[in-house]
């Protein structure tokens, strides 16, 4: 509509009372009219609601959790990454290939991510028996080294066939550094549910290598599956930052343009015309089509099985960011909950069958009344 995108950021260091703050310097300081990011699902939550009482459209660019879209109250956050049990019933086929009767044990991150990432990866391959597929639940932030080395003699001692690390960030890069010394990989499929190049560069190529997981994008995939569109911007982002588009980058470039290009369709900067702009529109950015659903804006699209590629390959790549081979594409429809199932979880959780009306950027969902700031010119 003739004016310039400028981005303007802040850090809620993962923190939900933070970020409620945080909304309401970006929306009513700096005169933003969308808000975008989130790495911790509740802080991501906390972030949709506070935009929510403004009228301001929030995407969640890196929130897995399945409750961000099920216990959603209002109709101004969206998803464009996969949630957990997209991820697991991506990953179902892989390892009924490669384990089909295999015991499987679980070391999980013991957060509410953790358990329901877990939870959708048991149901989703068949080992809800916790006497024949044991786990066990690493602390949260307040892991340690020691933690980790009883969890993984413990893992020796069952002696399973696939061993499926819920974990993120630090965590996950100490549990694959102590996996790969102890020679483990030998004997075991290592499954990593929701893969990031930015944890694989972590972990580091050997630690990474045969490590199965999935991610919504990776850069290889526009040169696999030809999407013109997807190489440019890997090219362009690499020629501009020396480096290869994590997933997390590829989401933050497509809800960026996907916004944009809703104002334009509602040709207003209004945020309920932006969501009615978005509800049940389908788009190709990056990749193969994705469409925003109506009814739990959730980001319908494929997801990508990948394995860590061998270290050998992965440093002869110019940036050494060459860590996953794609393995299996899984088309969207297949994989996200349907909408009967998205209203029975509601309803167990006491909550109504949709979203609900909108209502005006002035009142909020909760009769606010809270204003928005000016726009920038």
């Amino acid at each position: 509509l003739g004016r310039r995108l400028e981005l303007v950021g802040r850090n809620s260091v993962g923190r939900g009372a933070d970020v409620r703050d945080q909304v309401d310097a970006l929306v009513e300081g700096e005169g933003c009219r969308m808000v975008f990011g989130g790495t911790a699902t509740k802080t991501a939550m906390a972030a949709g609601e506070a935009c929510a009482e403004f009228g301001v459209p929030f995407f969640g660019t890196q929130v897995y959790g399945d409750y961000f879209t099920v216990e959603a109250e209002h109709r101004f956050a969206f998803r464009e990454c996969n949630d957990a049990t997209s991820a697991a019933r991506a990953l179902a086929g892989t390892l009924a290939e490669l384990a089909p009767r295999g015991e499987h044990f679980f070391v999980t991150a013991d957060t509410a991510w953790g358990h329901a990432t877990e939870s959708a990866l048991r149901r989703a391959t068949g080992t809800t028996d916790l006497n024949r597929h044991r786990g066990l639940l690493i602390d949260f932030p307040d892991s340690t080294e020691s933690q980790f080395r009883r969890a993984f003699a413990f893992t020796q001692m069952v002696d399973p066939d696939v061993l499926v690390l819920v974990l993120f960030g630090r965590d996950l890069v100490e549990a694959l550094e102590q996996v790969t010394s102890l020679g483990m990989k030998e004997d075991l499929v290592v499954v990593v549910p929701q893969l990031t190049l930015g944890m694989a560069e972590a972990c580091g190529p050997e630690a990474m290598e045969g490590v199965l997981g999935v991610v919504p994008w990776c850069w290889r995939v526009p040169y696999a599956k030809d999407h013109p569109k997807g190489r440019r911007f890997v090219e362009e982002f690499a020629d501009a930052f020396e480096r290869y588009p994590s997933s997390a980058a590829a989401s933050a470039y497509t809800v960026v343009r996907q916004w944009a290009a809703a104002v334009q369709r509602a040709g207003t900067f209004e945020g309920t015309a932006i969501v009615e702009a978005l509800e049940q529109h389908t788009f190709r950015e990056l990749k193969d089509p994705v469409t925003w659903r109506r009814f739990d804006h959730q980001a319908v699209q494929s997801l990508f099985v990948v394995r860590g590629r061998a270290p050998r390959a992965v440093r002869a790549d110019r940036f050494q960011l060459d860590v996953f081979e794609v393995l299996d594409q899984v088309p969207g429809p297949e994989l996200f909950r349907s909408q009967q199932d998205w209203q029975v979880e509601r309803q167990e959780l006491g909550l109504p069958p949709s979203l609900g009306p909108l209502e005006g950027p002035l009142t909020g969902r909760a009769g606010s009344g809270r204003r928005l700031g000016p726009l920038r010119r």
